[in-house]
């Protein structure tokens, strides 16, 4: 059975201008790729992805700062009423920038269209989401109570210079969402934590002058009322085998996975299938609804694939308990980035 080994804590995942390569459980105190020899601000990509789904809702936002420009990409889906809302906004690239430190720091973007604000809080255990967005508002709450959720943190090279960072977590939901009608009706609802989960991803990068990534984004709650998450990617980077970014939670228990791959073989709007050399990931993907578009600026390039869909398959435990994936309801990615 596949193990990983976690290394002792660290403030900061450059050392003498070296990054470092490893897994760890707690977040970093500090992330700044300037720390690393050669690196320049303008090669640097980062972003954060928000995942939450409940009995009725389902809602993505990933957040990506390519420096030259920023987009917010959201797929919001009503359950009961099969009404899916997807949005894709051009940011202006003076008005958002990532923070170095989940320990304790705040975003607020606001434009006549769509607003979100950020507390990421770490020391205090929580990372708060408002999101306004047409058709709704939302206020949410990451509970990530130590001994009840498990991060995955992970330092991986591309290459010497270019590491790719990782931080993802699973936790119960706090908040609210109003689903807004029109001008005179709006729809309030209160989320269940015990029936809401939700997954937090933050990722920092210096990328190659072109890269390609998939990855694979479910959570749900079993027959046993169990809260069930994994969080896949398929990254070129140096000793996968060792490190990699994939992590599988039940009741805050993470379980760390192999390195998978995640292929096509009948293209990106069939089914994905994603698999692991060690029989521990066995999953298909099939789109339903799919958000994509291409962005130019200069040389820079950016292709985004962004489906909402159903997982089938198994996943195992690192005690060896296999986990039945049954139409879960999640969210797939391929993204091309060129400069």
């Amino acid at each position: 059975m596949y193990t990983r080994e976690f290394s002792s804590p660290e403030s900061c995942p450059v050392k003498d201008g070296i990054p470092l390569q490893g897994t760890w459980k707690e977040a970093f105190g500090q992330i700044n790729l300037l720390d690393i020899k050669g690196a320049k601000d303008w090669k640097i990509r980062e972003w954060q992805s928000f995942g939450i789904e409940g009995e009725r809702f389902f809602l993505s936002a990933i957040l990506f700062d390519a420096k030259l420009f920023s987009i917010l990409v959201s797929v919001f889906y009503d359950k009961v009423e099969a009404k899916i809302s997807k949005t894709r906004k051009l940011i202006p690239s003076n008005m958002l920038s990532l923070p170095s430190s989940l320990a304790n720091s705040y975003i607020d973007v606001k434009t006549k269209q769509y607003s979100f604000r950020i507390h990421e809080w770490l020391d205090a255990r929580n990372v708060r989401f408002d999101l306004n967005l047409a058709p709704v508002t939302a206020h949410l709450k990451f509970i990530l109570s130590k001994g009840e959720t498990n991060p995955l943190v992970t330092s991986l090279l591309i290459d010497e210079k270019k590491p790719y960072i990782v931080y993802k977590n699973l936790s119960e939901i706090r908040g609210d969402i109003v689903i807004n009608k029109d001008e005179q009706k709006s729809n309030y609802y209160t989320l269940d934590p015990k029936k809401t989960s939700g997954l937090f991803c933050d990722f920092k990068a210096i990328l190659p002058h072109r890269t390609s990534v998939c990855w694979a984004n479910a959570h749900y709650f079993d027959a046993e009322g169990r809260r069930i998450g994994f969080s896949l990617g398929d990254m070129p980077t140096r000793d996968s085998y060792k490190n990699n970014e994939n992590a599988f939670w039940i009741n805050g228990s993470l379980t760390p996975l192999p390195p998978v791959q995640i292929t096509f073989p009948n293209g990106f709007e069939k089914e994905w299938v994603i698999q692991d050399m060690e029989g521990m990931v066995d999953l298909t993907f099939k789109p339903i609804e799919t958000i994509s578009d291409s962005l130019f600026f200069g040389i820079a390039r950016c292709n985004y694939i962004t489906p909402l869909g159903i997982f089938n398959g198994v996943l195992l435990t690192a005690k060896g308990e296999a986990i039945q994936i049954k139409n879960i309801l999640g969210m797939g990615t391929k993204l091309y980035f060129r400069g």
